[in-house]
């Protein structure tokens, strides 16, 4: 979101409707919060992993084809997402630290402009 925006305010308008989308995709028994910046992160409770990754693809769907117009100007933007699987034994730093290297990951793919599918 950073990149696109052209201003704090239209920064704000962007995340406003992030959250909004988030919102809107996600069950009320999925956790969502905004985690600094412009990351967000989100908990999706009681899913096989296959299907949390097909919520996730079309959570990533819904905020790639995200546009605001601001001051006459028409942004584009979207979101680079990290995935890890949370289990009983899971522990707080293994699981941020692989989302976070899978978030990076995803960033590169876009920039790259390949698409990731399951």
């Amino acid at each position: 979101i950073a990149e696109t925006a052209n201003s704090a305010l239209s920064l704000d308008a962007c995340l406003k409707m992030t959250g909004e989308k988030l919102l809107k995709s996600t069950r009320i028994l999925d956790g969502i919060a905004r985690f600094g910046g412009d990351e967000f992160a989100l908990l999706l409770t009681q899913l096989e992993p296959e299907k949390a990754m097909l919520r996730v693809q079309k959570i990533r769907h819904i905020l790639n084809g995200m546009k605001l117009e601001w001051q006459g100007e028409k942004l584009h933007f979207g979101a680079s997402i990290g995935v890890e699987t949370v289990t009983a034994d899971s522990n707080y730093a293994d699981v941020y630290h692989a989302a976070d290297t899978d978030l990076y990951a995803d960033k590169q793919r876009r920039k790259q402009g390949v698409i990731q599918r399951v």
